[in-house]
């Protein structure tokens, strides 16, 4: 006898046709909460060590990189205060006014 291949046009419809939250109990899975003692923290240390190997994979400063970590964690808060809108505006002025120091030292 030939083995069945696959799932028939039937079956297919019939399944279909469920109901989704009859696939998975939707209310259980919503109550679970991820354990966040689990997780990896990264000390203090460990995050400048991973600073400072973005800037070596990237061929940039330290600086730069830390400006564009500053830059992309203020992009997606959801609510700016004064003081992250100042931030932001001294992360964009610092990043480009190194570029702008490293241009006029080559000029002279």
């Amino acid at each position: 006898m030939a083995k069945k291949k696959g799932a028939t046009l039937s079956e297919l419809d019939a399944f279909l046709k469920k109901d989704p939250n009859s696939l998975a109990d939707v209310e259980k899975l919503s109550g679970q909460s991820i354990d966040k003692g689990s997780m990896d923290t990264l000390s203090i240390d460990q995050l400048v060590a991973q600073i400072k190997q973005i800037a070596a994979n990237e061929k940039e400063s330290e600086t730069q990189i830390l400006l564009k970590l500053i830059l992309s964690a203020l992009e997606n808060k959801t609510e700016e205060s004064s003081s992250d809108i100042l931030l932001m505006n001294t992360a964009l002025y610092l990043q480009h006014a190194e570029k702008t120091g490293k241009k006029l030292k080559d000029l002279l």
